[in-house]
């Protein structure tokens, strides 16, 4: 009997010990994963400086310059292309619009795809930009009134601009950029930028 209760006992004893080394073991494993992703985030930092010392200082070098960088999660239309070129650069805060077009093909591409989520999202952009990025919906309404407007072609086919963000700097300069999600190519289209489009009055 004395046998069979000291058995128990280290039993017992034994999935105490197993328990605290899984506890440790989990432990481990997630500082290991903190660090790695620590890691990472300094290398996207450095990165990010690296292009930010390359960002253009004229509105009409901003395509080649999201395209470079960008290009595989990104398309500049033509004619947000050619809207740029009309715009003085004084009239554009050119700063804003790189952080703009920079959030849209990394941070809004990344949780577009999974690959990370909206707190994860919010986080980053405070890391980056120092700021928040909120995008909307044109509306059915607006695309139907100002089909000129909101509508594109791209490969031959006729593409509604379905999105857009506007923000705006202290200097109250703001910057529209309205584009549209292409799930099967996984590409953001750019279609208009940096100016507000028309809306219907409500």
């Amino acid at each position: 009997m004395e046998e069979e209760s000291t058995f128990v006992q280290l039993t017992e004893e034994i999935d105490r010990l197993n328990a605290k080394l899984k506890a440790t073991e989990d432990g481990f494993n997630l500082q290991q994963l903190k660090l790695i992703m620590l890691n990472n985030e300094n290398e996207n930092l450095i990165k990010r400086f690296e292009i930010i010392k390359t960002r253009p200082v004229k509105t009409e070098k901003i395509r080649d310059w999201a395209m470079q960088h960008f290009g595989a999660q990104m398309i500049i239309h033509e004619r947000a292309e050619r809207l740029m070129t009309e715009v003085r650069n004084e009239d554009v805060d050119l700063s804003l619009l790189c952080d703009s077009l920079e959030f849209l093909a990394n941070e809004y591409w990344e949780l577009l795809n999974g690959i990370i989520d909206i707190d994860d999202c919010q986080r980053l952009c405070s890391v980056f930009y120092n700021r928040p990025f909120e995008i909307g919906e044109c509306g059915e309404l607006n695309i139907q009134a100002y089909p000129e407007d909101y509508i594109v072609t791209y490969n031959n086919l006729d593409v509604e601009l379905t999105h857009y963000m506007s923000v705006c700097n202290n200097h109250q300069h703001q910057v529209s950029i309205y584009f549209h999600y292409d799930e099967t190519d996984q590409t953001i289209l750019v279609g208009s930028m940096p100016g507000h489009l028309r809306t219907v009055s409500k």
